[in-house]
């Protein structure tokens, strides 16, 4: 073999194993993912019954009509959800947006949301994992599978992780507003504030409605920003729109993530929901 044919060929069985160590750390994230959803499949509590009128009598009028809007009044009500998206996502108002697709798992018994994430980077391929359990919230992100972009957990990622999982229950699954941890306080006819409260922690947001009895937003203040590991209590809100018939149910199909800074709003995410499925018991 010449030299130089035999360097190409060492420099090629590098990059192989290169690539095959990162594939490797890469679908690390995804099998932590894939732990976390089976442990809390394994332990929910499934209850089928149907959501009736009855349930729903004592929320705000909007919440009400909402419910109804969506249609789930008289089906099984939700003890999980699994969820695709795709879209896109930026770190801050100066950089370009990537492209994401991600899944996630919900479940309402004992409340617990594990999102997972992947996309490109300038080029570098990113997954991530955001999980809120047990009282507790973490996030992950990984360059290349190996490189720690965002690894946080603590008091205000808890916080965080807990407000998500309501931000989801009102926009993903709205059976669940029914649920007896939420405390409603009406405020007019398109407005409500709800709180929710678990493992001793109690987060709240506000939500507005149109004429249509649709959701439009839910605004919060119990939300942290993470900046290199620092956190910062800022609002945060999900505009949504674009409303689409999934299997029965009207959700909106679209919706976009933004920070109300002193500066101005910025806008860091921006997702399409291609699927959704409630009262799953597989992982897939």
């Amino acid at each position: 073999m010449e030299p130089s044919s035999a360097v190409g060929a060492a420099a090629l069985a590098i990059a192989i194993v290169v690539i095959a160590f990162l594939s490797h750390r890469a679908t690390a994230t995804r099998r932590l993912y894939r732990t976390e959803v089976l442990s809390c499949l394994a332990r929910q509590e499934a209850q089928a019954r149907v959501l009736t009128e009855e349930d729903v009598r004592d929320l705000p009028e909007p919440v009400r009509r909402y419910i109804r809007h969506t249609g789930v009044i008289g089906q099984e009500s939700v003890h999980n959800m699994r969820a695709v998206w795709q879209g896109r996502m930026r770190r801050d108002p100066r950089t370009g947006w990537f492209a994401i697709r991600a899944q996630q798992y919900n479940f309402y018994g004992d409340l617990a949301r594990i999102f997972y994430i992947r996309g490109r980077m300038f080029g570098v391929p990113v997954v991530g994992r955001d999980l809120y359990s047990t009282g507790e919230g973490r996030m992950i992100m990984k360059a290349a599978g190996l490189i720690p972009v965002v690894d946080v957990t603590g008091t205000e990622m808890a916080s965080s992780g807990l407000v998500t999982l309501f931000n989801d229950m009102c926009l993903l699954a709205p059976a669940t507003l029914a649920d007896k941890r939420i405390r409603w306080v009406p405020i007019d006819s398109l407005t409500a504030k709800g709180s929710i409260e678990d493992a001793g922690r109690t987060v709240s947001a506000t939500l507005h409605f149109n004429q249509d009895g649709e959701i439009t937003d839910f605004v919060t203040d119990d939300r942290y920003m993470e900046s290199r590991g620092r956190f910062r209590k800022i609002r945060w809100s999900t505009p949504v729109g674009q409303y689409k018939d999934f299997r029965g149910i009207k959700l909106p199909s679209h919706g976009a993530a933004v920070w109300h800074l002193d500066e101005g709003e910025f806008t860091y995410a921006e997702f399409d929901l291609q699927s959704i499925e409630y009262n799953t018991a597989s992982y897939y």
